[in-house]
């Protein structure tokens, strides 16, 4: 016989857990149907080797999310959430009561800083959706503190000033 000695899991172990592998992220697509042209879809993403599944479908549990959140991918099992409601009521609130503590924390800042600009409804005026572009470009850089990313962050000005069905 084996016996467990799992515990329930601890929020501060969440933390510290996502201080390592987590993720906090804002993608972006053009969109033209949109008032701006443009779409920002934050995102809280963790991954961990598919031999982790145990502790995965805990984190899962623990963010409120069904087991269906999580997906395989060569051999890795990735926990996301995009739902703007979901990150603003259950995500953002755990890293307030249980903060970061290591680089990461900026990223949440900048994060956390987006939901609250998408929850206003502020990426739909050219001025909000700029702030979100400055906030998503100035998150997860590399270590010579440049974007990862491979559009350029005048690529989407571009496109926000050339959509003219928005005014400034």
């Amino acid at each position: 016989m084996i016996l467990s000695l799992r515990r329930p899991i601890h929020p501060e172990w969440i933390t510290g857990f996502i201080d390592g592998e987590g993720c906090f992220s804002v993608s972006f697509s053009k969109r033209t149907n949109l008032r701006v042209g443009i779409e920002a879809k934050p995102s809280f993403a963790v991954g961990q080797g598919i031999s982790s599944r145990p502790a995965m479908e805990e984190l899962c549990q623990y963010f409120e999310s069904p087991l269906t959140q999580l997906r395989i991918d060569k051999q890795i099992m990735k926990y996301e959430t995009r739902s703007l409601k979901h990150l603003r009521e259950v995500v953002v609130p755990h890293f307030e009561k249980y903060p970061l503590r290591c680089y990461k924390v900026e990223d949440f800042l900048k994060f956390k800083r987006v939901v609250e600009l998408m929850t206003k409804g502020r990426h739909l005026d050219k001025d909000g959706m700029r702030e979100v572009l400055s906030l998503g470009y100035a998150m997860n850089l590399d270590p010579a503190a440049s974007s990862r990313r491979k559009r350029p962050f005048q690529d989407w000005l571009a496109v926000l000033e050339s959509n003219r069905c928005c005014k400034r």
